[in-house]
């Protein structure tokens, strides 16, 4: 089932033009990303209980069209690489109202053991989590 977030531009998040400021995107994918996995049943703290950290390696983002202060982002993501030890959610932010593709983006992630901060291969350690991450990948 494919789950899309959506966010209100706030004021504060614009600048004197109340246009977003870059950086709000890429806070906008962390909110996005958070909820998504809640809603796919991996809360990160759930994760965290398990022993399992996920940090940012890297993010980007493309910005293609302005947002202003009072539109809607519908924020559509999905797993678009999946490995034992990482992982990439890609984002693709659209205003709701026009429809227009806004920005596009993706952050890497990597799995690391919580008490040792070493990575871990979520394919050996916690297999069935792998399996439900690889439901939500986006097939070639």
């Amino acid at each position: 089932m494919e789950k899309n977030y959506e966010h209100v531009v706030q004021y504060y998040e614009t600048d004197a033009m109340q246009i977003v400021h870059h950086s709000n995107y890429i806070r906008w994918f962390e909110e996005a990303r958070t909820w998504w996995l809640s809603e796919s049943g991996m809360a990160y703290h759930r994760l965290e209980e398990m022993g399992i950290m996920m940090p940012i390696l890297s993010v980007n983002a493309k910005y293609q069209q302005m947002m202003r202060f009072g539109d809607i982002a519908t924020i559509h993501l999905k797993i678009t690489k999946l490995t034992p030890v990482k992982m990439v959610i890609s984002y693709w932010v659209y205003n709701k109202q026009t429809e227009e593709l806004c920005v596009t983006g993706d952050s890497l992630l990597g799995f690391l053991d919580r008490a040792t901060g070493k990575p871990v291969s979520m394919k050996k350690s916690y297999p069935e989590l792998y399996e439900s991450l690889g439901q939500h990948t986006m097939k070639s």
